[in-house]
């Protein structure tokens, strides 16, 4: 039977190791979160993909869901006033549309 000492430098070898453990994955996450986001092999800045969705709307000018990617774009670039004139462009092709309401609510909260 184990003894306490050897069940408290266990128990201390654990919490030690998946403290770093812990430590090493949010280290992991930051290096990744900062990155281009990299589409069927292809590195994007977020510039590169507000200049694609803006050029879709321009052709198809109902395309709802072009205005939501317009939004949520605008809101990582930190532009409020733009995200918030796609999201009502968005509202005005489809005002009833449920993926426009899950999207304001999460860019609302982001913001």
């Amino acid at each position: 039977m184990p003894s306490k000492r050897s069940k408290n430098v266990f128990t201390l070898f654990l919490l030690s190791g998946g403290a770093i453990l812990l430590l090493f994955i949010t280290f992991l996450n930051l290096s990744i979160k900062n990155e281009k986001v990299v589409v069927l092999g292809v590195k994007t800045s977020p510039i590169e993909e507000l200049s694609y969705w803006q050029e879709l709307v321009a052709k198809n000018p109902t395309y709802r869901d072009g205005y939501i990617q317009i939004a949520r774009i605008e809101i990582e670039m930190g532009d409020v006033e733009a995200s918030s004139v796609a999201l009502q462009t968005a509202k005005a092709i489809d005002p009833n549309s449920l993926n426009l309401l899950k999207a304001e609510r999460e860019l609302l909260t982001s913001k």
